[in-house]
């Protein structure tokens, strides 16, 4: 029997049928293709992760 999921960071964006209990909530915005600010500005996207930094 499942009466709850237990997470380190909630961003907000799973809707289950339990309680979520986590030890941070992350408000994290999303934009729509072509309403991004960063965009708009001429700042390139860049994936968390994926750059070499050598």
């Amino acid at each position: 029997m499942v009466v709850g999921i237990a997470c380190i960071a909630d961003r907000g964006s799973a809707r289950l049928e339990h309680p979520i209990y986590s030890a941070i909530k992350l408000e994290i915005e999303s934009f729509e293709t072509g309403e991004c600010p960063l965009c708009a500005n001429g700042i390139p996207y860049i994936k968390p992760g994926s750059r070499n930094l050598k």
